[in-house]
């Protein structure tokens, strides 16, 4: 549906086959190169990875996009293909080149994750982007020179509303730098106490409608039958008939009747399984089924014979309770689908409370379900340390490429406000950082560094020309703007799709990404040239009517 929404947008904004058709190409190849390499490299599709064809529509639509947004008017106006893909390369060129190497060189440091799927997109984003660039960069120009593009009729009444409205922006951020900047600053407020809200949680159940089948099945059997999910833990005597022991059966029964009534929040225990409750099961069956025998053996002996007549009824249970040795034994318990952070210290204090009970013993957490939160706990925090190590890489990247260290660091703020809006946004409508959230950070970290350097880039080289803020912010949104809003909104159009979807976490998705393609746009409108016109002042006499910025 993305796919679809982003042609049609692409056909509106240029009405051009060709509009439409060589961003779409440079995408299809782009994202069939990258799986190719995962196959050469053997590295497996994981949910991780479902992440790849999103950030690839990103960086390739928006690269072209770019150039096409710029060889378009200079092609109606000069009517000189080459003419226009020089003028169009010349702007966006080096840019494309710069945001490319800035992302894939960010995004290189998840290669540093513990988890193997984090670490594999530190492989194969970069590899997708350098392909991305590679196909935009020789591609587009070449099919531009190859095939006919039909000239359209004069637009230039349009042209110049939209040129006025470009020269309203630039006064208005160079020339009225205290108001912007207080406005941004308390936006900022408003999500810092937004991001004060924001979970660290992970329900994948919360995903789907509150009247979905397989919701309610799941929150019927968690609440009639004591839970969906179960944690096991292996206590391990270290010796041959270590369970027979008198002291370590009644310290079972314990933990037992602790964990059977536990209840922390909405967590709560549904049913314990353990050794003891064959014991007191087998012991009752050998005094004619009477409840008040159903109780432990009060000696080793009995314990030792109970056991050996239950494995002679010819039952199986037992091989799930314990090993061949009766050395270990297995302590499950049953709990309802809950939040894995939830989950996690629920576990932690199970094993806490076993090793203080058991201090001659081995505890181990064990289990898929054990496991499942354990990995998904550190994908989200993994992740999270991932993107600030990718932000600081990004950022030194970006002042090595623009080669000045004051708008390199100056960089830093219109990379990180629309960050914190968007965290922000998550708390004020209660979105949890959850999986599916935390991977989306990629595709905005491209989207954001794109939008940053098309326009620094081409400040910087017209305040070197015309030693004019205001000047240099009207060129460069008469220019690379173009190609930044129509970009924002085929993006926006297509990320929106997700509205559609009846899982929370795509929709999540597409209000969080639309949101910070707006949010990045405005801020590079808007409070980059107010922060950039504070340092590069105005060193002549040059104003913006005597200098024609049509």
């Amino acid at each position: 549906m993305i796919f679809v929404v982003v042609i049609l947008f692409l056909g509106a904004l240029f009405r051009r086959i060709s509009g439409i058709a060589y961003p779409i190409i440079v995408f299809i190849i782009s994202l069939l190169s990258a799986i190719g390499i995962m196959a050469v490299l053997k590295l497996p599709m994981t949910n991780i990875s479902t992440i790849l064809p999103s950030f690839i529509l990103v960086v390739s639509i928006s690269d072209a996009v770019h150039i096409l947004a710029l060889f378009y008017p200079q092609y109606q106006k000069s009517q000189d293909k080459e003419e226009a893909i020089i003028a169009a390369m010349g702007h966006a060129g080096l840019p494309i080149l710069m945001t490319s190497l800035t992302t894939a060189g960010g995004l290189v440091s998840f290669m540093a994750a513990k988890i193997a799927p984090i670490a594999d997109l530190g492989i194969v984003v970069p590899t997708a982007v350098f392909l991305s660039l590679c196909y935009t960069v020789f591609l587009i120009p070449s099919l531009l020179s190859i095939f006919p593009v039909k000239l359209k009729d004069n637009k230039e009444k349009k042209k110049k509303i939209l040129d006025t409205v470009f020269n309203k922006i630039a006064w208005i951020s160079c020339n009225r730098q205290g108001l912007i900047i207080t406005m941004f600053c308390l936006i900022v407020i408003v999500a810092v106490i937004g991001i004060v809200g924001l979970r660290f949680e992970h329900n994948a159940l919360k995903w789907f409608p509150e009247d979905s089948v397989i919701r309610l099945a799941t929150e019927k059997i968690d609440r009639e039958m004591g839970g969906t999910v179960s944690f096991d833990m292996i206590i391990d005597t270290g010796k041959a008939d270590g369970l027979y022991n008198l002291d370590f059966i009644h310290a079972l029964e314990e933990a037992v009747h602790k964990f059977s009534v536990y209840t922390s929040d909405d967590l709560f225990v549904g049913k314990v399984l353990a050794l003891t409750t064959v014991l007191k099961e087998t012991n009752r069956a050998l005094h004619e089924n009477r409840q008040e025998y159903y109780t432990l053996p009060e000696s080793r002996e009995l314990i030792a014979q109970e056991l050996f007549l239950f494995q002679l009824s010819g039952s199986d249970d037992l091989d799930e309770l314990v090993d061949r040795q009766f050395s270990k034994t297995r302590f499950t318990m049953h709990v309802p689908y809950r939040d894995t952070s939830k989950c996690k210290i629920f576990l932690a204090e199970v094993e806490s409370d076993l090793k203080e009970r058991f201090p001659d013993c081995k505890i181990t957490t064990t289990g898929v379900n054990a496991l499942f939160v354990e990995i998904l706990n550190n994908v989200m925090t993994t992740m999270a340390r991932s993107y600030t190590i990718a932000l600081i890489l990004i950022s030194l990247l970006m002042i090595v490429m623009l080669g000045k260290l004051r708008m390199g660091l100056l960089s830093m703020i219109p990379n990180l406000f629309p960050i914190i809006m968007i965290i922000g946004l998550m708390g004020w409508l209660e979105i949890p950082l959850d999986f599916g959230t935390v991977l989306i950070g990629s595709i905005t970290i491209g989207l954001i560094v794109d939008d940053t350097i098309h326009f620094l880039h081409n400040f910087g080289k017209y305040y070197d020309q015309y030693a004019d803020p205001t000047i240099a912010t009207a060129k460069t949104l008469k220019t690379v703007g173009r190609a930044m809003l129509v970009t924002s909104l085929v993006l926006i159009g297509g990320f929106l799709c997700n509205l559609l979807s009846e899982l929370a976490v795509n929709k999540y998705s597409g209000i969080l990404i639309a949101s910070t393609i707006f949010v990045a746009l405005i801020t590079d409108f808007l409070l980059a040239p107010a922060v950039l016109s504070l340092v590069y002042k105005k060193n002549n006499a040059m104003t913006l009517k005597q200098e024609g910025t049509k």
